[in-house]
């Protein structure tokens, strides 16, 4: 847990724009099996990525390091069972740095 940003305020109600919906305890535990997934892997770190899920359609938001960390995570999102759709708004560090997002 740490500090709520406006960004993250902003992800989050796009993520539910449309939808009367509160997360389930379902979409908790797909949020949780997510980030298991991605610890066991490991050399990902997700200090900077949100990961929303709302009737069982995932939101990844927020930057890791390199395509192959980008990939990491939308693979465990993707895995999982049970989910629908993955919309995956990640960015790297040198996307960032260079100004394309």
């Amino acid at each position: 847990m740490g500090i709520v940003s406006r960004a993250d305020v902003l992800q989050g109600l796009a993520a539910l724009r449309g939808r009367e919906d509160e997360p389930t305890i379902e979409d908790w535990d797909i949020r949780a099996g997510i980030l298991e997934l991605v610890r066991r892997r490991g050399g990902v770190s997700m200090q900077s990525v949100n990961i929303i899920v709302v009737d069982r359609e995932i939101f990844l938001w927020g930057v890791v390091e390199d395509d192959e960390d980008r990939a990491a995570v939308s693979g465990a999102a993707e895995v999982l069972v049970g989910v629908g759709k993955v919309h995956n708004f990640l960015n790297t560090l040198s996307e960032v740095a260079r100004g394309v997002v």
